[in-house]
């Protein structure tokens, strides 16, 4: 797993995040790593740059189980929740508005 873990840390630093899921997913199941909290949490971060929010905070929720990881987990949770909010009032105010401008014709 290590080599895996070498090969999608890069990957996330570049916003790759496709390829960086692959490589930290097969990190993460052969195992041996240092670090698995981190690697969970970088796997994590993979996931919400590719806008998936419920994969993202599913993963932090795991890297939580690990005490090296579990702040900066939480926090993360915390910000994809917020993020998950934020789409949703946007969504809101935009069915709104429509609404508005239907009826004002």
């Amino acid at each position: 797993g290590k080599k895996f873990d070498q090969l999608g840390q890069p990957y996330v630093a570049l916003n790759r995040g496709s390829e960086a899921q692959g490589a930290l997913n097969k990190a993460v199941s052969r195992g041996g790593l240092e670090n698995e909290g981190q690697t969970i949490l970088s796997l994590g971060l993979a996931q919400f740059e590719q806008k998936k929010y419920s994969a993202a905070k599913a993963t932090f929720s795991k890297a939580v189980k690990y005490q090296k990881s579990r702040s900066a987990a939480n926090n993360w949770i915390n910000y994809v929740n917020s993020e998950l909010a934020r789409i949703a009032a946007l969504k809101e105010e935009i069915v709104i508005n429509t609404d508005v401008e239907a009826e004002e014709r």
